[in-house]
C-alpha cells in the first residue's frame, strides 16, 4: 500500500484519511492545479475479488458521468502498480451520520440537507444512474454546509442491467449475522425482495434518512437483519408527528410519500421531490424550533372575502365544471341499497409478471381500454378504479377496492409476455374477495386488441350481458402495445411527464382514428396543465381530424366538447356533448360536460335539469351530487348545496373534495365551527391545499388572523403556484397583529402569478377581480380600478367576482361605487354573513344604503 510521499500518477500522497467499506482513502496533492484531492484504492482484502473490482469500476464510471454540485467530483481514473484508483474531490467536513450524533439542529437546516441530497440524486437519475446504497455514511456535509453524495459503488447504470445474482448477493451480504445493519436499514422494499429497481428506490432510502433526521429513530426495526428486511417490506412506520409534533404536516407528507411500499405511489421524478423539499424549507424560518437529533436508534427509543378560492380555484367552477369532473371522476359509491340487476364493475390495472418487465403504463392502458368496452353494456355500470386513491397497503385488497369505488364486482388480471406471445389471466371477485370467475388465454403480442376482444367476450358472457362491438383495427396496423401504453399514461392526466410521454408515443403511431382520438385527449390534458393555448388548438385540430377520418365515438365528441368549453365556445361544446350522448346516453363525462356548458352559457334552468339527469341516471355516481352541490353553492342556495354534498358523502364518506365543498357551504352560511370540523376531517384523510385554504378563510372571518395565516402558509407550501392562495395569505398577514410586514411580499407573489393566469384567460371575471384586490392593497389604485371595471363588465352575474371587485374599489377609495357593486353581489347570492365580518369593509358597512341592506337581507342571501 502507498505511504506519504509516494507518487500515484500525477498525485503526491500526503497522508491516509481512513478506510471503510471496500476502499482505502488518502489525502494527496495535485501539483498541476495546486489543490488537494482524495485518492481511493480498493482495499487489499478485496483486490482479488472480481465482484469488488466490478463495483469499484462502477463507482468510478457512475460518479465520473455526473457533474453536479451535490455529487462528489471524480477527476481521474487510473492504475498504480496494477491496482486501480480514483482521484476525486476532497470534501473536508463530516458525514451525515456524524451530524446526526451531534445534537439538536434546526428543521430548516435539515430540510436544506435533504433537498440538496434530492437535488443531487435527481441529477443522477436524469442520467439513468440509481445510487442503490444511499445512507448517512454516504453523505458528506462540507464545512461550508454543502452536501456531497459519495460512494456510487452499488450504482445501477442504464442501460447496463444489474444482474439478479448481483442483487441477491447484496441481500445475502446484508442478512449476514453480525453485520452492522446500516445498509439494510435504508433498503427499499423492492430491493429487499430482490426485484428490479429504479430511481424511486433511492427516494425510499432518502425518506428513511429524513425520517431519522426528524425523529432520531429509524422507521423500521428488527432484532436481526432478516427481521429488519421483513419490517421494511411489510410494516408501516409510526407517523413522524407522533414522534415529533413540531414537524409540519407538509413535511410529514413528503416523508410518507417517499416511504410508500409501492414505488408507483412515490414521486414520478426525484426532481419533484427536491422541489417539494425546497418549498417546505422556504416556508421555515431560522427561528423554527430545533429538532432533537441524536444517533438514530436501533430500537424505538382564500380569499378571506372570497370563497372564490373554493369556487374558482378549488372547485374549478370558473374554469368549467368539466375540469372537476376530469379530476374527480372517481365514482366511489356504496353498493348498499342497490338492486341485484345492475352490476357495478371496477377494473384494476393488469399486473405485469413478464420475465422482462413491460412498461408499467401498459397494464393501466390495457385495463382502461377494456373498461371502455365493458362500459358500453346497458347492464354494467363502470366504477373507475384507475383513478381512485387507495393506500398502497390496501392496493391488492379487493374488499377495500370495492368499498372505495362502490363496485360489487372487481375485474383484475395479469400480463405475461414471452417472446412474441402474450398470456393474459383474468378473474372476477366479489366484495368479500371471493373469486367467482376467471380464465387464461394466449395470443400474438402484436395483436393485443384481438386478445382484448376475447377477454371482453368472456367477461360479458359470465356477466350475462353484451358490449358494443369493437371498432375494426387492421392487425399490425400500428404498435398496439405502444398505443395502450400511451392510454395508460393518460390515466394520470394531471401529471405533466405522463401527458408528455403519451403525446410523444401517440404522435409516432400514425393517423388511425383511435390514435387521433387519444392524441386529442392528450393535447387537451396538456392544455389544462400547461395553460398554453397552442395545445388547445392542437386538441381541436386533432379531434376534427379524428372525425374526418371516420371516428364517430362518444369519446371523441366528448373530447371535442371539452376543448370547446375550455376555449369558451360554450354553444359548440353543448352541441358536441349532445352528439356524444346521442351515441352513448349514459356517458357520464359527456353528461356532466353538457351540464357545465349550459351553466357557463347562463342557462341555469337547463343546467340544473342536466345535473339532476346525471343523478337520476347514475344515482350511485358521487360526482353528480357533488356538481349539483357546486351549482347551488355559487348561486347562494346554501341549504340545497349542503343537502347535495351530504348525499355525495353517503356514497364516498372520506372524499376530501366533497368534504371541502361541504365546509365551504357551511362557511357561507356562517356556520364556521361546523366548517372547521369538516376541514379537520378532510385534513385527517390527507394534507391538501384546498382544506388548508378554506380553513384559512374560515379563521379569517372569525378574526383569528394568525391562525388563518398559518393555514394559508400550509396551503401555499402544498400548492405554491396557486396565485389565489397567495392573495389569501396576504390578506391574513395584512390583518395580523404580528405579521403585517409580510403582506406586501405575498401580494407581489400573487400578482406575478396572477398576471400569467390573466394572459391565458383575459376575460375571466374572478381572475380580473382578485388581481384588482391585490393591486389595491399594494397601492396601485389605477391598475386596481381598471381591473375591477373589466371584471364587472364581463362577470355581471358572478357574485364572487362582483364582491372582489367591490372590495378593490373600497380599498382604492371609491366607496359609493363599491357599495353599488357589493349590493349587486348580495343580490346574486353572495353571503351576507361574510360581508358583515369582512374587516376591509368595516367603514363601508356604516354607509346608509349598505346598513339598510344588511338589516333587511333577502331570504335567498341567508341561504334559507
Amino acid at each position: 500500500m502507498v505511504k506519504a510521499g509516494d507518487r500515484v500518477g500525477a498525485y503526491e500522497i500526503v497522508a491516509p484519511l481512513g478506510a471503510g467499506g471496500m476502499g482505502v482513502l488518502f489525502r494527496a496533492r495535485d501539483p498541476r492545479l495546486n489543490r488537494d484531492v482524495a485518492i481511493k484504492f480498493l482495499a487489499d482484502k478485496h483486490a482479488a475479488s472480481d465482484e469488488r473490482l466490478k463495483r469499484f469500476e462502477r463507482e468510478a464510471r457512475a460518479a465520473s458521468a455526473l457533474n453536479h454540485p451535490h455529487i462528489i467530483t471524480v477527476y481521474e481514473i487510473g492504475e498504480h502498480e496494477g491496482r486501480p484508483f480514483i482521484a476525486m474531490e476532497l470534501v473536508e467536513g463530516r458525514s451525515l451520520r456524524a451530524l446526526l450524533g451531534e445534537g439538536a439542529s434546526s428543521m430548516r437546516r435539515l430540510l436544506t440537507i435533504a433537498s440538496q441530497i434530492a437535488d443531487g440524486l435527481a441529477a443522477a437519475h436524469e442520467r439513468g444512474i440509481v445510487h442503490r446504497d444511499l445512507k448517512p455514511e454516504n453523505v458528506m456535509i462540507a464545512k461550508n454546509g454543502y452536501v456531497k453524495i459519495l460512494d456510487f459503488g452499488l450504482a445501477k447504470l442504464e442501460p447496463e442491467a444489474v444482474s439478479a445474482e448481483e442483487d441477491t448477493a447484496r441481500l445475502e451480504l446484508v442478512t449476514t449475522p453480525g453485520l452492522v445493519m446500516g445498509t439494510a436499514a435504508y433498503m427499499s422494499p423492492e430491493q429487499a425482495r430482490g426485484l428490479a429497481i429504479d430511481h424511486r428506490s433511492d427516494q425510499f432510502s432518502l425518506g428513511t434518512m429524513l425520517y431519522g433526521m426528524l425523529t432520531a429513530t429509524r422507521p423500521f426495526e428488527g432484532a436481526s437483519p432478516i427481521d429488519l428486511v421483513h419490517a421494511i417490506v411489510y410494516r408501516e412506520p409510526e407517523k413522524v408527528t407522533s414522534l415529533n409534533p413540531r414537524v409540519p404536516a407538509a413535511i410529514e407528507w413528503i416523508v410518507e410519500r417517499c416511504l410508500r411500499k409501492d414505488r408507483e405511489d412515490r414521486y414520478d421524478s426525484t426532481g419533484d421531490l427536491a422541489r417539494e423539499l425546497e418549498l417546505a424549507r422556504d416556508r421555515m424560518s431560522d427561528a423554527t424550533p430545533s429538532v432533537p437529533l441524536g444517533p438514530v436508534a436501533n430500537a424505538r427509543e382564500r380569499s378571506r372575502w372570497a370563497l372564490a378560492v373554493v369556487v374558482a380555484a378549488c372547485l374549478a367552477v370558473a374554469a368549467g365544471a368539466w375540469i372537476t369532473m376530469r379530476e374527480g371522476a372517481r365514482p366511489q359509491a356504496s353498493a348498499a341499497g342497490r338492486g341485484n340487476a345492475t352490476i357495478y364493475l371496477a377494473v384494476q390495472p393488469f399486473k405485469d409478471v413478464s420475465p422482462e418487465p413491460l412498461s408499467p403504463a401498459l397494464g393501466e392502458g390495457f385495463a382502461q381500454t377494456i373498461s371502455a368496452r365493458l362500459g358500453t353494456s346497458k347492464s354494467v355500470r363502470l366504477m373507475n378504479a384507475l383513478g381512485v386513491d387507495i393506500p398502497s397497503r390496501n392496493a391488492d385488497d379487493p374488499r377495500v377496492i370495492c368499498r372505495e369505488t362502490g363496485a360489487n364486482r372487481l375485474l383484475r388480471g395479469s400480463l405475461q409476455r414471452s417472446g412474441d406471445t402474450l398470456r393474459v389471466t383474468w378473474a372476477i371477485v366479489d366484495t368479500a374477495g371471493v373469486q367467482i370467475a376467471g380464465d387464461a388465454m394466449e395470443g400474438a403480442y402484436r395483436d393485443l386488441f384481438v386478445i382484448q376482444d376475447r377477454l371482453v367476450g368472456q367477461v360479458m358472457e359470465h356477466l350475462g350481458t353484451q358490449a358494443l362491438p369493437a371498432k375494426s383495427v387492421p392487425a399490425g396496423s400500428f404498435h398496439q402495445d405502444r398505443y395502450l401504453e400511451a392510454v395508460g399514461h393518460l390515466v394520470r392526466n394531471e401529471n405533466p411527464a405522463s401527458v408528455d410521454e403519451a403525446i410523444e408515443i401517440l404522435s409516432s403511431l400514425g393517423d388511425s382514428p383511435i390514435v387521433l382520438a387519444a392524441l386529442a385527449r392528450a393535447y387537451l390534458a396538456k392544455r389544462i396543465i400547461a395553460g398554453d393555448s397552442r395545445f388547445g388548438t392542437l386538441a381541436m385540430e386533432t379531434s376534427q381530424r379524428a372525425l374526418a377520418s371516420g371516428e364517430r365515438s362518444a369519446e371523441i365528441y366528448s373530447t371535442l366538447g371539452e376543448v370547446n368549453a375550455l376555449l369558451g365556445k360554450h354553444e359548440a361544446a353543448i352541441e358536441a356533448f349532445r352528439a356524444a350522448l346521442s351515441m352513448q346516453p349514459d356517458y357520464a363525462d359527456a353528461m356532466i360536460g353538457l351540464a357545465s356548458s349550459l351553466d357557463s352559457s347562463g342557462k341555469d334552468a337547463e343546467s340544473e335539469a342536466a345535473y339532476r339527469a346525471v343523478i337520476a341516471l347514475r344515482p350511485a355516481l358521487w360526482i353528480g351530487h357533488n356538481h349539483l352541490g357546486v351549482f347551488f353553492l355559487v348561486r347562494g342556495r346554501y341549504a340545497e348545496s349542503v343537502k347535495s354534498f351530504e348525499s355525495a358523502l353517503t356514497l364516498t364518506p372520506d372524499n376530501v373534495r366533497v368534504l371541502n365543498n361541504l365546509g365551504a357551504a357551511y362557511q357561507q352560511m356562517g356556520r364556521h365551527e361546523d366548517a372547521l370540523e369538516i376541514y379537520s376531517r378532510s385534513l385527517a384523510e390527507r394534507p391538501n391545499a384546498v382544506a388548508y385554504s378554506n380553513r384559512g378563510v374560515c379563521l379569517y372571518f372569525m378574526e383569528r388572523y394568525e391562525e388563518s395565516a398559518e393555514a394559508f402558509e400550509r396551503a401555499t407550501a402544498l400548492t405554491p403556484e396557486s396565485w389565489i392562495l397567495w392573495v389569501n395569505l396576504g390578506d391574513a398577514y395584512r390583518w395580523s397583529s404580528t405579521q403585517t410586514a409580510s403582506a406586501p411580499g405575498a401580494y407581489r407573489r400573487a400578482v406575478d402569478l396572477g398576471e400569467k393566469e390573466l394572459a391565458l384567460h383575459p376575460r375571466d371575471g374572478n381572475t380580473l377581480a382578485m388581481l384588482a384586490t391585490s393591486y389595491a392593497k399594494l397601492g396601485d389604485a389605477r391598475r386596481a380600478r381598471n381591473l375591477a371595471t373589466m371584471a364587472i363588465g364581463v362577470a355581471e352575474n358572478d357574485a364572487y367576482a362582483l364582491y372582489a371587485a367591490g372590495v378593490a374599489l373600497e380599498v382604492t377609495g371609491e366607496r359609493d361605487r363599491a357599495v353599488s357593486i357589493l349590493l349587486q353581489a348580495l343580490d346574486r347570492g353572495y353571503s351576507v354573513e361574510e360581508l358583515r365580518r369582512d374587516p376591509e369593509l368595516s367603514e363601508l358597512r356604516r354607509h346608509p344604503t349598505m346598513a339598510k341592506a344588511l338589516d333587511q337581507p333577502k331570504q335567498k342571501r341567508e341561504g334559507a
